[in-house]
C-alpha cells in the first residue's frame, strides 16, 4: 500500500462515514448532546478507517479517528449551526486525517520541504494577494461606487447574498483567466445578463437590473484586470 492509496483510503472512510452514514436524525441527536449518537457516530468513522485500511498493524489510526471525531463533534456540538462552524469542524478532521497519513508514512519532512518551497514561491503570494483583492477590499470598492444608485431603489434580496455571488463570480473570473479559459468568461457574463434582463415589465425593475448590471460588469472588469495582472508578473 503506497501512501497516497492510504490518504485516499482515509478520506473516503471520513466521507462515508460523515455525510453517507450520518442521517438528519443522528445530527439532530448530536446537536442534541445526546452522549449515545456521538459515540455511536465515531465508532462508525473507527470501523470504516479499520475496513479500508485492513491492516491490523496500523490499530492505532481507526482509535485515533474514533477519539477525535468525538472530540472535535462535541465541540462542534456546543456551537450555533453556522457555515464557520462547518468548515472548521471539517479542517479539524482533514487535518487529524493529514497528520495521521503523514505519521504512517513518515513523510513529515517531505511534507515540511514542500509546504516550505510553496511559501517561498513569488507564485503563491500572487495568487494569494491576487484572490484577496478582489474578495473584500473590492466588495468595498464596489459599495462605495454604486452608493448614490443603491440610495435611489428599495431593492429586496437575501441577506449579503449579493456580495456572495460577487465573491463566487470574481473567482471563477480568476480561475478562468488563470487557466487561459477566457471564453468561459463570456459564458458567465451571458448566463447573468439573461436572467437579468429576462424578466423586466416595468420601468422600476428596469431601473433595479441597470444598477445590478452596473456593478456585474465592474465586478468583472477588477476581476479581469487582475487576472490580467497576475498572468503577466507570474
Amino acid at each position: 500500500m503506497n501512501s497516497i492509496d492510504i490518504l485516499l483510503k482515509l478520506l473516503f472512510a471520513h466521507l462515508i462515514a460523515d455525510f453517507i452514514f450520518q442521517t438528519k436524525t443522528v445530527v439532530e441527536k448530536k446537536q442534541q448532546n445526546s452522549q449515545l449518537y456521538h459515540i455511536v457516530h465515531s465508532l462508525i468513522h473507527g470501523t470504516l478507517t479499520y475496513i479500508v485500511l485492513w491492516d491490523i498493524g496500523l490499530w492505532y489510526v481507526p482509535l485515533c479517528i474514533t477519539i477525535s471525531h468525538y472530540c472535535i463533534d462535541f465541540w462542534k456540538s456546543k456551537r450555533p449551526s453556522f457555515i464557520t462552524t462547518f468548515i472548521i469542524d471539517q479542517g479539524f478532521h482533514f487535518l487529524v486525517i493529514v497528520i495521521l497519513w503523514l505519521f504512517i508514512t513518515n513523510q513529515f519532512g517531505v511534507f515540511y520541504h514542500v509546504v516550505s518551497d510553496v511559501l517561498n514561491h513569488p507564485k503563491f503570494w500572487i495568487y494569494l494577494i491576487g484572490f484577496l483583492i478582489i474578495t473584500r477590499p473590492t466588495s468595498i470598492l464596489l459599495a462605495l461606487i454604486t452608493s448614490e444608485w443603491r440610495k435611489t431603489l428599495e431593492i429586496e434580496s437575501l441577506k449579503n447574498a449579493g456580495q456572495w455571488i460577487g465573491y463566487l463570480e470574481r473567482i471563477l473570473i480568476l480561475i478562468f483567466i488563470c487557466i487561459n479559459s477566457f471564453e468561459a468568461i463570456g459564458f458567465l457574463l451571458a448566463a447573468k445578463s439573461i436572467f437579468r434582463f429576462g424578466e423586466l415589465k416595468d420601468a422600476k425593475e428596469i431601473k433595479t437590473t441597470e444598477y445590478i448590471m452596473i456593478g456585474t460588469l465592474t465586478s468583472f472588469a477588477i476581476a479581469i484586470v487582475v487576472g490580467l495582472i497576475i498572468n503577466y508578473v507570474k
